[in-house]
């Protein structure tokens, strides 16, 4: 019994397990069940043992759930971890969008500055800007009323001067004088001034002056002049330059003028020029005359005459007519063996031609004389 109770004292106070024993095999499975030992089931240790059963299906889900268990640790420390980064990126990115917003701010607010500024200003400008145009526009409108005036006070004189253009004029075709009559105080004038000679022609072939040029036409003025009654206009009227009788060239016309008790010339108006022969086979037409002269003012028109055109060039036959007359009139067309006269007051002669080459001498056209047309005016 001793010996019995000392085996059994010596059972209960060994370590368990045993030292030296053999572990189960685990296997990470979460079993369905756990066996439970039967009354009848032999006990069985060791390797699937009988009496291992319950031990290794409860070993087994343990290792299943420590395996399922580490990995949500380490799952959940990961997302800890991003989650702590998260918030960092989401506070330095809050920082620089507060940053940002208050640079913005300032932006706006120093844009807002600028364009309040640039505004005034603007308005300045359009206010400086509508200062000077109703300044123009008063300057503008006074031009217009100074303007308007003159143009009444021009309307008014050319009212007193329309019995000139409706009535009839007295016509100076010759030099004379005339008598300035009582109530007068101012004389209408239009001058016209003498056409110039043409070129004739003599020629055996068109190597010779087969072909002359015609004279150039007068010009013409025309004004109202100062008189006083009593006192006596003289008036010139100049002759139309006459046309050569052969090859040769024709000749100037006079000066036709009018000229006031004092000397003073109302209006003189020189001759054109005449047809020239430059050469054997060249002829030109003469210069239409030059603008006409006077010592008083009045004169409100001054026209030089057209000239006369080229008869021949070479053994080419040009035209040769003459300078058409103030108002183009009257220029005389070149004629075969003798020019035309110049028909109208300052037209010019026309040349003559001989296409037949006689030989004769022919003339060219005269130049015709001047002329003046007046009206007394009150």
């Amino acid at each position: 019994m001793s010996g019995t109770t000392s085996t059994t004292s010596s059972t209960t106070s060994s370590s368990l397990p045993p030292t030296g024993f053999t572990s189960l095999t685990e296997t990470a499975d979460f079993e369905a069940g756990i066996y439970q030992i039967a009354t009848d089931d032999p006990v069985l240790g060791g390797p699937g043992g009988l009496a291992n059963y319950q031990a290794q299906g409860l070993a087994n889900r343990t290792k299943y759930l420590l395996q399922q268990t580490t990995a949500l640790q380490a799952s959940l420390a990961s997302l800890s971890s991003g989650y702590s980064s998260l918030q960092s990126a989401l506070s330095a990115e809050t920082t620089r969008a507060e940053a940002a917003e208050s640079t913005l701010s300032g932006s706006i607010s120093a844009e807002t500055t600028r364009a309040e500024g640039a505004e005034s200003s603007l308005q300045s400008a359009l206010s400086a800007e509508t200062t000077r145009a109703e300044a123009a526009e008063s300057t503008l409108s006074s031009g217009i009323s100074a303007e308007t005036t003159r143009a009444e006070a021009a309307e008014s004189a050319l009212a007193s001067n329309i019995t000139i253009i409706i009535n009839t004029f007295y016509p100076i075709t010759a030099s004379t004088t005339v008598l300035v009559p009582a109530g007068v105080t101012k004389v209408y004038l239009r001058g016209k001034g003498a056409g110039a000679g043409a070129t004739g022609c003599a020629a055996t072939s068109n190597t010779q002056t087969y072909s002359g040029a015609g004279g150039g036409g007068g010009g013409e003025m025309e004004g109202i002049y100062a008189v006083t009654p009593g006192d006596k206009l003289t008036f010139t009227i100049g002759a139309g330059g006459a046309g050569n009788i052969g090859p040769g060239s024709g000749y100037t016309g006079g000066v036709t003028s009018c000229v006031n008790g004092a000397g003073e010339r109302l209006q003189s108006l020189p001759s054109a020029s005449p047809g020239t022969k430059s050469s054997t086979t060249n002829t030109a037409g003469g210069a239409g005359a030059g603008q006409g002269t006077s010592d008083v003012s009045g004169t409100f028109r001054n026209d030089a005459g057209n000239d006369g055109q080229d008869g021949q060039a070479g053994t080419a036959q040009l035209s040769g007519a003459g300078g058409l007359g103030p108002g183009g009139l009257g220029g005389a067309r070149s004629g075969l063996q003798g020019g035309q006269n110049g028909s109208a007051p300052g037209a010019g002669g026309g040349g003559a031609y001989d296409t037949g080459f006689t030989g004769n001498n022919y003339p060219g056209g005269n130049g015709a004389p001047g002329e003046f047309l007046y009206k007394w005016l009150p």
